[in-house]
């Protein structure tokens, strides 16, 4: 039990410095950007047909698909991977038990990369938007995906219920496929 813990804490603080090293990515940019267009005489003018901000447009949509992939990859790729975990084989053994909660733990990590990716993405396109454009809209957009991401960071106490409802899923599962047999 102490070797879980230590391995929990470890795998947590590895997804924090993840975590953290992408917030602080798409922060430093968004700050580097308003500095760069806080420097500009006028905003330049808008390229497209009829002045549109087309970037902004295009941020906007970007970041509301992103979302949407963010609500449903990492689930689905999470009971995915707990039903083939079911399947492998037998109940673990006592001795196999570490090697499920670290399947878990990479699993977790995995999933978190999955969302903060492209949340990530929305921010810096965002950001691009602002500066070639000037649009609030566009650090809304920038600001937003920061905050979300932000929402995702992993902090022990999550992680461990995170463990517990997955476990509790993974025995459910293994029970399941046990019926079927």
């Amino acid at each position: 039990m102490a070797d879980e813990d230590g391995l929990i804490r470890v795998r947590v603080r590895l997804m924090q410095i993840i975590s953290g090293s992408l917030v602080l990515g798409a922060m430093v940019f968004l700050a580097i950007v308003v500095m760069i267009a806080a420097n500009q005489a006028a905003p330049p003018p808008p390229a497209w047909p009829g002045g549109q901000p087309l970037m902004t447009y295009v941020a906007i949509t970007i970041l509301v698909v992103q979302v949407a992939m963010v609500m449903t990859l990492p689930p689905a790729r999470i009971r995915s991977a707990v039903r083939q975990m079911a399947t492998e084989g037998s109940p673990p053994q006592p001795g196999a038990q570490e090697t499920e909660v670290a399947k878990l733990l990479s699993l977790r990590q995995t999933t978190m990369i999955l969302a903060l990716a492209p949340l990530e993405g929305s921010a810096c396109f965002g950001c691009i938007a602002y500066l070639l454009e000037q649009r609030v809209e566009a650090l809304i957009v920038a600001a937003v995906a920061i905050v979300l991401m932000l929402l995702y960071f992993p902090t022990e106490g999550a992680v461990r219920s995170w463990l517990e409802r997955q476990t509790e899923a993974l025995s459910q599962a293994r029970m399941e496929t046990s019926d079927r047999i």
